[in-house]
């Protein structure tokens, strides 16, 4: 579905899979400490999800200013 609606986009994450997906190769038990709650990290995927809303960059300092305030506020 989603390769069919953005070609480009569907065809890299079908090539990007297995890299992406690698972690299910681990046994469940293990998974649970792949996983990381921790703060910075949950930050750093926020302003990353922000950024590919905005084409994969902050036009403006600004911008980026004010989704790090977001992303804190959300903590």
């Amino acid at each position: 579905m989603v390769k069919n609606e953005y070609s480009q986009w569907g065809q890299s994450l079908e090539e990007k899979a297995s890299r992406y997906l690698a972690f299910l190769d681990c046994p469940r038990e293990v998974r649970k400490y792949i996983y990381s709650p921790n703060p910075v990290e949950s930050i750093n995927s926020g302003l990353a999800r922000m950024a590919m809303e905005l084409g994969n960059y902050f036009p403006l300092e600004k911008a980026l200013e004010v989704n790090l305030f977001v992303q804190m506020a959300d903590l």
